[in-house]
């Protein structure tokens, strides 16, 4: 499933907040702190929660390229999902951003079951879309404005902290932001 959305945002500040996001993410699930030159490649296994079940995802971040591209890989006990933001400078400003995700079942049924359950897939994930991508232009654009009346959004007086926009910190701006996805949407 690909859906390409316009935001009114630098591919610099997507990827700012997107980075923060999966620094935090990787900070939550080790309890490290890495540097953001070691985001591409990195790999690490978090503890989901769906319900009330516990699962271990394996996560592989397969490509950082920023402010152009990140593509990461969730393997769970349901099957693999790939998940790419693409960002390019628009015609006349701000960023188009494309949104990839694809799931591979371990089991992916048969006949019409598997063609109802790739469908209510494809509604999950664009409707995830709609909200999350919307959701980070704000929160970017929340930071930019108190940035130009001189506030620090991090609440730091020595510039942003890597866990200052994480999923839990911003008002749901980043609820599915990469690296913070919960299996029970994929699956």
């Amino acid at each position: 499933m690909e859906i390409t959305q316009h935001l009114d945002v630098t591919p610099e500040e997507f990827f700012d907040l997107l980075e923060r996001n999966v620094l935090k993410d990787i900070e939550d699930a080790t309890g490290k702190v890495i540097s953001a030159s070691k985001i591409h490649g990195h790999r690490y296994t978090k503890v989901v929660r769906q319900g009330r079940l516990k699962s271990e995802m394996k996560v592989r971040i397969k490509s950082y390229q920023p402010p152009e591209c990140y593509t990461v890989k969730f393997s769970a006990p349901q099957g693999e999902t790939l998940i790419s933001y693409q960002a390019a400078p628009a015609e006349g400003g701000g960023t188009d951003v494309t949104y990839i995700e694809e799931f591979s079942p371990k089991d992916p049924g048969f006949g019409l079951n598997r063609k109802i359950n790739q469908m209510r897939y494809n509604f999950k994930v664009r409707e995830r879309a709609k909200r999350t991508l919307p959701a980070m232009e704000k929160y970017i654009k929340q930071e930019r404005r108190l940035k130009e009346e001189g506030i620090d959004p991090t609440g730091e007086a020595d510039g942003p902290s890597p866990d200052a926009p994480a999923a839990d910190a911003a008002p749901q701006a980043a609820e599915n932001a990469p690296g913070s996805h919960d299996s029970a949407d994929k699956a």
